[in-house]
């Protein structure tokens, strides 16, 4: 549970309210994240190497890219954050 911060300074002299707002990630949320971020990195890269030669091996190698960072994700998740 997190305390209102602008309780006293909006004007609200009552005890501060509870705010709806998670403190930590849960391992799932954290998982999907890292996951996300992992095949968004690595596709844009795959697809940036590709793009020096074609459309269509951009497009190959960002799904490859996007592949590998499902996979990266997946265990800087498990190896370093879980």
């Amino acid at each position: 549970m997190v305390r209102d911060p602008y309780a006293r300074c909006c004007g609200r002299r009552g005890p501060a309210r509870a705010l709806p707002i998670p403190i930590s990630l849960n391992d799932k949320k954290m998982n999907k994240l890292c996951i996300f971020i992992g095949m968004t990195v690595l596709g844009w890269v795959g697809w940036w190497i590709g793009s020096m030669v074609s459309v269509m091996t951009a497009f190959m190698l960002s799904g490859i890219g996007s592949v590998l960072g499902v996979y990266v994700g997946w265990r800087i998740n498990r190896d370093y954050l879980g």
